[in-house]
């Protein structure tokens, strides 16, 4: 189970909501409260992904030896998996800055380039995190992308079972709110 605190608790006195209500920071954390027996809290969402792979992965105590990546394949995932976050700025930056943002491109396209995933031979922690920025870039460029390998690594995870499963629920509950809102206009 999960606790998620969205903003400090205040109250609307005489009609103003800023008559003694708590600042509220810009930047709310979410936080993870593990069910394991110590209950274990962790607060940030790169933590929580590195909490969640360290503890349910492949590197979890009850995986073999042979399943755990090596000392390399850790240090790429985690690299990549922070630089995904200045991928992920660089590219919601108003206006993008193309050629800048295109030499990223081509370093990603460098890693995609090494092994069949973004950080080794089995998907990983990283590639939840890019894989996503990847698919707005993607559905927003469309044959934009002069990356072969990162186009070839695209198509890689779009065709795993599970992700095509994630993509075919968001396609049918699109259709459904698109249906009712026929509906409700009609």
């Amino acid at each position: 189970w999960t606790v998620g605190v969205l903003s400090p608790f205040f109250t609307w006195k005489e009609g103003s909501v800023d008559e003694k209500a708590p600042e509220i920071s810009e930047l709310l954390p979410i936080r993870l409260v593990d069910n394991d027996l110590s209950h274990a809290r962790v607060q940030g969402d790169i933590a929580i992904l590195l909490y969640l792979d360290g503890s349910y992965g492949p590197m979890a105590a009850d995986a073999s030896a042979a399943e755990a990546p090596s000392q390399v394949q850790k240090a790429h995932q985690y690299t990549r998996l922070l630089e995904t976050e200045s991928l992920l700025q660089g590219w919601r930056e108003q206006p993008v800055k193309v050629k800048p943002f295109r030499a990223t491109l081509a370093l990603w396209d460098i890693y995609a380039s090494e092994d069949l995933f973004i950080a080794g031979p089995k998907i990983s922690v990283a590639d939840l995190a890019f894989w996503p920025v990847l698919r707005e870039i993607v559905n927003e460029w469309g044959d934009g992308i002069e990356s072969p390998n990162l186009k070839a690594y695209y198509n890689r995870v779009e065709a795993l079972e599970n992700v095509k499963k994630v993509l075919d629920d968001g396609q049918e509950k699109e259709k459904k709110e698109e249906g009712d809102k026929k509906l409700e206009a009609g």
